[in-house]
């Protein structure tokens, strides 16, 4: 899929990827802090969840820009860090892919990475308790069959990051951002909590009232969820013989 974009020229700029037309450009501006790419195989989720990483990078957030995307074993990952791979290394801007017995990740010169990992048990969470991850992924989040460790990672999606008072650089963006199928152990739980309150698309708001450190006074924040329904037929990249079998 991402072939068909890479190399391409627009306007004398050369075109590094581009998202179909449908899901991926709306789920590329979706605003949502959670977002669930949800439907059958073959539309190009991982891209996307890919890309929504990809596209804070280098906008002068430099470390505190840190990702890490995770399924319950890391042989289930190997076709995402491929499809990385190919996206993250047409930039040609330095990133450098680390792989070895403590490194399983995208770093770049201006400092950001991209973390892939296993994580399966409560004892593996405390591995990411109390670590800043302003950018999470979850590989087919059906995979779990409760929700008690995405629950736990909330707690880490978050960032020291203090824009400047000039506005030359936004607030960052928190995001979780999980891909899945209709299928799995935790199917019921991801229904109810993604694709029964709303329909595809709308922005579920959840408003609660805090203590804001930053201004030192209570006040209303949100959290806002959404679900996007992935269709193979705006993948304009997939053969009739994929769609057959």
């Amino acid at each position: 899929m991402l072939d068909v974009s890479v190399g391409s020229i627009v306007g004398g700029r050369k075109v590094i990827w581009t998202p179909f037309e449908g899901m991926q450009e709306l789920a590329l501006t979706c605003p949502a802090n959670e977002i669930l790419l949800e439907g059958t195989r073959g539309p190009g989720k991982s891209e996307i969840q890919l890309a929504l990483f990809r596209k804070e990078v280098g906008q002068g957030y430099g470390t505190h820009w840190r990702g890490v995307i995770f399924d319950r074993a890391y042989k289930n990952l190997d076709d995402l860090v491929t499809k990385s791979k190919r996206l993250f290394g047409a930039f040609n801007d330095g990133a450098r892919w680390l792989s070895g017995k403590a490194d399983y990740k995208w770093v770049w010169p201006t400092g950001e990475e991209l973390l892939f990992r296993q994580l399966k048990t409560a004892d593996e969470y405390s591995n990411y308790h109390g670590q800043e991850f302003p950018y999470i992924g979850w590989n087919e989040l059906t995979k779990y069959p409760d929700a008690r460790l995405y629950d736990d990672m909330i707690s880490c999606n978050r960032a020291s990051f203090l824009p400047p008072p000039d506005g030359s650089i936004p607030p960052i963006p928190l995001r979780i951002v999980s891909t899945t199928n209709p299928l799995g152990p935790g199917h019921n739980w991801v229904k109810h909590r993604f694709i029964d309150p709303a329909p595809p698309g709308a922005l579920q708001e959840k408003w609660t009232k805090v203590f804001n450190p930053r201004t030192q006074r209570e006040e209303m924040t949100k959290r806002t969820t959404c679900r996007r329904f992935c269709s193979y037929k705006e993948n304009k990249a997939l053969s009739p013989e994929y769609i057959a079998y």
